[in-house]
């Protein structure tokens, strides 16, 4: 029997790699095949190791030190980076979970204590079960939404304890 991995999927270099290919497929079909593939996805990678930034202007102005001429098409290109970072982030945490057998610990309804990221620690009830990304959708007044209206997406690890009288 293997033992359960219970750390959460970070990103690495790997993802990274991910990442590098499929903008450096896109970068190399913007460039009409000027700069090499691979090369392509050299660059992609070299700058996105670095590099954390959802504005493709920014990335732009760094493809511009690599020797690129940026236009607003490749700026298009780079605005997508965080689409593309985040899929592959969530196929990673989906295969972390499913690996592991992991499963949530909480029922919808249920009160918890919750560290928010920005709020702290605070009470919140179970509105939606995330089991694919052992997440929650979580509620509290403090959020600014009515109840059943919107919730905060945490992972479970995010869950301090639960009040058994809930």
């Amino acid at each position: 029997m293997t033992e359960k991995n219970y750390n959460r999927v970070e990103w690495n270099d790997s993802m990274t790699r991910e990442l590098s290919e499929i903008i450096g497929k896109e970068l190399n079909e913007w460039c009409n095949n000027e700069t090499e593939l691979e090369d392509c996805v050299e660059t992609c990678e070299e700058i996105f190791k670095w590099s954390r930034n959802d504005n493709g202007y920014e990335f732009a102005k760094k493809f511009e030190d690599e020797g690129f001429s940026p236009d607003s098409q490749l700026v298009e290109i780079l605005d997508g980076v965080t689409y593309h970072v985040s899929n592959i982030k969530q196929k990673a945490i989906k295969k972390w979970v499913s690996e592991n057998n992991l499963e949530l610990k909480y029922e919808v309804g249920q009160i918890v204590l919750a560290n928010l990221i920005r709020i702290g620690q605070v009470e919140c009830e179970i509105m939606k079960l995330y089991p694919e990304t052992l997440q929650y959708g979580l509620w509290h007044e403090s959020l600014g939404y009515e109840k059943g209206k919107g919730h905060r997406l945490v992972n479970q690890e995010q869950i301090i304890d639960t009040n058994a009288n809930s």
